[in-house]
């Protein structure tokens, strides 16, 4: 049999220490001064102007028509009524005189353009009750047409007259110049071309 060698380890040799280096000492530090940065400057902001604030609208007071008498009024003694007709409104004013008519300062003529029939309405108060030429009369017309006017005048005359004498009032009434004529223009129907009117009608 082969004889086995024994192996045998050396056993390592301690290695020697190096001597431990002294400990530095720490040595304090002068604490270094704060460094602030620098603040970047504020630049003032401008107030921008508040947004208007819408409110709801107030309804404005309703003004209220005080009825003066022209500045083309003679001073003295006066009588006043007012007469409507359609959507026309007159305004009268008599005061003794000789007959003069104004109207919203026109002559009677000028402002009628001497339209014979609406002269005959205006007169027919003072031709019922026979006080042609006594009284001037000044009137203030308001809307509706011509026509319109002249029925609103000769009521207005007429109502007048019965301020200026309530017993004229059964001559006025008979001859039919204090009633106020309702007739009004009808409205447009829906579906028509006018109140009545309809549209043609073609069948073929």
């Amino acid at each position: 049999m082969a004889e086995h060698k024994k192996t045998t380890k050396k056993a390592a040799a301690p290695k020697a220490k190096a001597p431990a280096a002294p400990k530095k000492k720490k040595v304090e530090e002068a604490p270094k001064p704060a460094v602030h940065a620098a603040k970047p400057e504020v630049k003032p902001v401008e107030a921008k102007p508040a947004a208007p604030v819408h409110h709801a609208p107030v309804p404005a007071a309703k003004k209220v028509r005080v009825e003066t008498t022209p500045r083309l009024l003679p001073a003295g003694e006066k009588y006043y009524g007012t007469g409507r007709r359609k959507e026309a409104t007159a305004k009268v004013w008599l005061v003794p005189g000789s007959g003069k008519m104004t109207f919203n300062g026109k002559s009677l003529k000028d402002y009628f353009c001497g339209r014979r029939l609406l002269e005959f309405i205006i007169n027919r108060p003072f031709a019922a009750t026979q006080l042609a030429g006594k009284f001037d009369v000044y009137a203030e017309l308001l809307g509706g047409g011509v026509p319109s006017q002249a029925d609103a005048i000769r009521m207005g005359i007429a109502r007048a007259l019965v301020v200026l004498n309530p017993a004229l009032k059964t001559v006025l009434k008979r001859e039919g110049l204090l009633t106020r004529d309702p007739r009004m223009k009808e409205r447009k129907k829906y579906g028509l071309k006018r109140a009545r009117r309809a549209f043609q009608y073609t069948k073929r």
